[in-house]
């Protein structure tokens, strides 16, 4: 009978195991639909976020807004600023992130989004700008046109005519901005996290807002009844909303976008 040397490699084939309960996460492209009680859930998750690590998240607040309002008084900078914003949502998903797998996470992170995928992040925001500013064009021509035409004609009938293409052009208007909306609140996220391109996030932003129209509207509910407590105490209550609030989003997106499940 031949001794086995103890000191000779595993002749056994030996394989990488996952930790018992580590999340396995898969994308999911077009989103998914949830209940619509987790419109308020995504405020409870971020809160959950935000008292892990208070004073990390002021600090990113402080840096943030501070950065903003340097650059919003610099000439030509200024108009950067207005196209920057998916960056910042970039870095606060990189913190967010690390905290959620690490338990901490560093305040220089925030900057990750001027790092990384910064190309289509920045193109997001051109887009969703450009958009706005062409939709604004359009409504100034049409009203512009309709007040030369009462101008010239003049008349009760085309002053109503001119109030009521008013009014059915600024409700067209809002529902345009609500749309545009749609299409950037998730999308810096999945540029960042997921490498996709700024039309295909904002595209699979549009389609996952819209299969969540009632939590939206939940979530949107529940801001409003959360502003009004933040503000009763002589506005001390946004120290804790306003973090909260930064954090609901990328909560949101995680909620729709991701399948988590034990490996």
């Amino acid at each position: 009978m031949s001794e086995q040397n103890p000191y000779a490699p595993p002749s056994a084939e030996v394989r990488d195991v996952a930790p018992a309960g580590n999340p396995a996460e898969t994308l999911i492209p077009e989103g998914r639909s949830v209940d619509a009680g987790r419109g308020f859930g995504w405020f409870v998750d971020a809160w959950q976020l935000f008292k892990q690590q208070p004073m990390m998240w002021w600090l990113v607040i402080v840096i943030t807004f501070g950065v903003m309002m340097v650059a919003s008084m610099i000439p030509v900078v200024n108009i950067v600023v207005g196209i920057a914003f998916p960056l910042v949502s970039a870095g606060i998903a990189s913190c967010a992130t690390s905290q959620r797998l690490k338990g901490s996470f560093e305040v220089g992170q925030i900057f990750d989004g001027f790092r990384e995928q910064t190309g289509q992040l920045l193109l997001i925001g051109v887009i969703y700008i450009g958009a706005i500013f062409a939709v604004g064009a359009i409504l100034a021509i049409v009203v512009g046109t309709s007040g030369l035409f009462g101008a010239i004609f003049g008349g009760r009938a085309s002053i109503a005519a001119m109030a009521g293409t008013g009014i059915g052009l600024g409700l067209l208007f809002f529902v345009v901005i609500m749309l545009l909306a749609t299409s950037v609140i998730f999308a810096p996220y999945l540029v960042f996290e997921h490498k996709m391109s700024a039309t295909q996030a904002m595209q699979a932003s549009v389609k996952g807002s819209f299969k969540n129209v009632l939590a939206g509207l939940v979530g949107m509910l529940s801001y409003i009844v959360l502003a009004i407590a933040a503000t009763i105490p002589i506005g001390l209550g946004w120290l804790i909303l306003l973090p909260v609030l930064m954090l609901t989003v990328y909560v949101a997106y995680r909620d729709i976008f991701i399948e988590t499940s034990n490996a």
